[in-house]
């Protein structure tokens, strides 16, 4: 499963859950899977703005 996938199915499942806990999942790759998963939530934010106009 790739990093974004993974993050994608994690923020569905989690939305609410903290950056850090997704990224301790990949203890060597922490800082790229942080950054992935806040990609994912600000895609989502915009999303939602883009729809609520």
């Amino acid at each position: 499963m790739s990093l974004e996938t993974d993050a994608l199915a994690f923020q569905q499942r989690s939305p609410n859950e903290s950056v850090s806990a997704f990224a301790c999942r990949y203890p060597g790759q922490y800082g790229e899977a942080a950054a992935v998963l806040r990609a994912v939530r600000k895609a989502e934010r915009e999303k939602a703005e883009g729809e609520e106009a």
